[in-house]
């Protein structure tokens, strides 16, 4: 797994964006932050992060939420008298079907259902102290200082996140070009290009698009996939 800061990738925008002159920006470094979080959030569906998160409930219960940053479910274990894992079973409802009552601890019930999104109910009550094991999808943690670190298995991760962010910078030089109506210009004057930002944000974003289409989405049918 590679490691990269947030730094390093930011050098390597502004240097592609001639923007080196630090003292008078034209891309701001909250500008450039502000860049690779939505970058990282848009990325999340095609890769998200893999994380697995331990707890114990305080109080017995049939449901609890999952931490922030949750994206999509994978596998969910409970551990049985401090000894052993039991997989516990996504539970798909049928029309008209009813909660069972009362809630009882058995491992024959060993289902839970996601309603609403994040939030886990079990079929089944889970004690005090007993520990639960979700593996879970993640959105990105948000990037706030050159010194963050993010972690990529994949190569194609930090091209991807190079595209998307050069796309963001260059759309905000085509917003400023179309508000000073700098487009509205003669085609006979020899300039066919009316916004020439706006094609250049367009080209990095087929750029970024094409990297996600030559690598498959992240497969979250199989948790150990090594992806």
């Amino acid at each position: 797994m590679a490691n990269e800061t947030w730094g390093e990738l930011k050098a390597r925008c502004i240097r592609m964006l001639q923007d080196t002159n630090r003292d008078v920006p034209l891309w701001t470094d909250d500008d450039m932050l502000d860049y690779v979080n939505v970058a990282l959030q848009d990325i999340t569906p095609h890769h998200a992060r893999k994380i697995t998160w331990e707890t114990s409930l305080i109080e017995a219960s049939t449901a609890l939420d999952m931490p922030e940053g949750f994206y999509a479910m994978g596998p969910v274990a409970i551990q049985v008298q401090g000894l052993y894992w039991q997989m516990l079973v996504p539970y798909s409802w049928q029309p008209d079907e009813t909660l069972p009552t009362p809630y009882t601890f058995s491992l024959s019930s060993n289902s839970y259902y996601e309603w609403p999104k994040g939030h886990v109910n079990f079929l089944f009550l889970i004690p005090a102290n007993v520990k639960l094991r979700f593996n879970y999808y993640s959105y990105w943690d948000a990037i706030r200082n050159d010194s963050d670190t993010f972690s990529y298995r994949h190569k194609w991760f930090q091209e991807a996140l190079f595209y998307n962010i050069m796309s963001q910078a260059l759309m905000k030089g085509a917003v400023q070009s179309a508000n000073l109506r700098q487009w509205n210009i003669n085609v006979d004057s020899g300039q066919p290009e009316h916004n020439p930002m706006w094609r250049m944000s367009e080209a990095y974003r087929l750029k970024y698009e094409r990297v996600l289409g030559d690598h498959p989405p992240q497969d979250r049918s199989v948790w150990d996939n090594g992806d």
